[in-house]
């Protein structure tokens, strides 16, 4: 089985002074879906989080610092998959020491990020980032359930405005209320055994609970329209069954099908 993602990376080196984070903003013009209808986003205002839909051609925007790269074959691709393990390799031992998630992102990888209040009026909860961060590394992760353009997903749809849409047409919902909570968990149960535990459960939590991998969060980065003040572009990273099985605990994905078939996506 294959599994989708969603990374985030920051387009902009970072490095905290004063105790001053940074807070996370992405800037792509976009469609939003409500109760079947699209419309253009025009409003000057900062949304609470990431919440259109975003049309497939409005995808990493900010090509620049992609220095003409592909997300589907080549380098970026081991880059994503080494920085996700990297990353579930320092939260499993911080878990076997029974450590702070926060402070053991701080000393490995020099930067983690946190959830409070947006600096941004009317922005709800947002994520900052502390520490120091370099142009390209890996920031968030999306989280949620993974639907194909085959699933059905028009119920999880109405009222949600964190539904994000990859160019192969799958869908990531990072909803942690209602009837996507409910989904999420069942799709969780579904998975997870007393083996292994192939998904990330915590984040449904945030912000009230400090989560298992508190790069979790990408649902929370705020939409803003100026597009100077983005500092973070989306990636779409796919793994197999290559990707060690002990890690998976970490990521907040899962599948709503049991398996994808790769034939169909060649097609694209």
């Amino acid at each position: 089985a294959i599994q989708v993602l969603l990374m985030i990376h920051i387009t902009k080196a970072f490095k905290q002074t004063r105790k001053k984070s940074l807070i996370l903003n992405n800037c792509q013009r976009a469609t939003i879906r409500t109760y079947g209808i699209n419309t253009n986003t025009t409003k000057k205002s900062v949304q609470p989080a990431i919440d259109p839909i975003y049309h497939p051609a409005n995808f990493l925007e900010d090509k620049d610092w992609l220095k003409g790269k592909c997300h589907k074959k080549g380098g970026w691709d081991k880059k994503n998959k080494d920085a996700l393990e990297k990353i579930c390799k320092l939260l499993k031992k911080c878990e076997e020491e029974k450590g702070d998630p926060h402070e053991w992102l701080i000393d490995g990888l020099k930067y983690t990020v946190k959830l409070r209040q947006s600096n941004f009026k009317e922005g709800g909860i947002g994520a900052f980032l502390e520490g120091k961060a370099l142009k390209g590394d890996v920031i968030c992760i999306y989280p949620g359930p993974v639907y194909s353009p085959m699933a059905p997903i028009f119920f999880q749809s109405l009222k949600n405005q964190y539904i994000l849409k990859r160019n192969d047409g799958f869908c990531i919902d990072g909803k942690n209320k209602g009837l996507s909570r409910i989904m999420y968990k069942s799709l969780c149960r579904r998975v997870n055994n007393v083996k292994h535990e192939l998904c990330d459960e915590s984040w449904i939590n945030a912000p009230k609970e400090i989560l298992r991998n508190p790069l979790n969060v990408g649902q929370f980065i705020n939409h803003c329209i100026v597009p100077e003040n983005s500092n973070v572009s989306y990636m779409q990273f796919t793994f197999d069954n290559e990707f060690p099985y002990d890690l998976r605990s970490y990521i907040p994905n899962v599948n709503y099908s049991l398996d994808y078939s790769p034939q169909w996506r060649e097609k694209l």
